[in-house]
């Protein structure tokens, strides 16, 4: 086993590789400067900013929204219809509205649809 000097401590790599493991499982993630949310809290500030900025004029439970893709600078989000009973369209559908990009340095939220 290997052993990482830093500031006069030692620390196994293994060990450092299994923390770094279980904190990208759980899934947090800086938005803004200081402030970890969680990936359920990113989703709904997410769905928001989408609600918020017409880029769609459905109600927030007819949005539903997945991570599609990540860096280590932002986070990519799909927005898509959702479609049932309540919220109306075809059930084996789910068109895409936009893809939203969160830069996790800034928190700042920008979208794939042209102006």
């Amino acid at each position: 086993m290997f052993l990482l000097h830093f500031n006069g401590m030692r620390a196994p790599i293994l060990g450092l590789i299994v923390i770094s493991l279980v904190v990208s499982t759980w899934g947090v993630y800086v938005l803004q400067r200081g402030v970890v949310e969680s990936p359920q809290s990113m989703s709904e500030r997410v769905v928001d900013f989408v609600v918020n900025q017409g880029i769609t004029t459905l109600e927030k439970n007819c949005v539903s929204v997945m991570e599609d893709d990540r860096t280590e600078e932002a986070r990519f989000f799909v927005i898509r219809e959702r479609h049932n009973a309540q919220c109306g369209g075809d059930p084996s559908t789910s068109p895409r509205i936009a893809t939203i990009r969160v830069d996790l340095q800034t928190g700042e939220m920008q979208h794939d649809l042209l102006q």
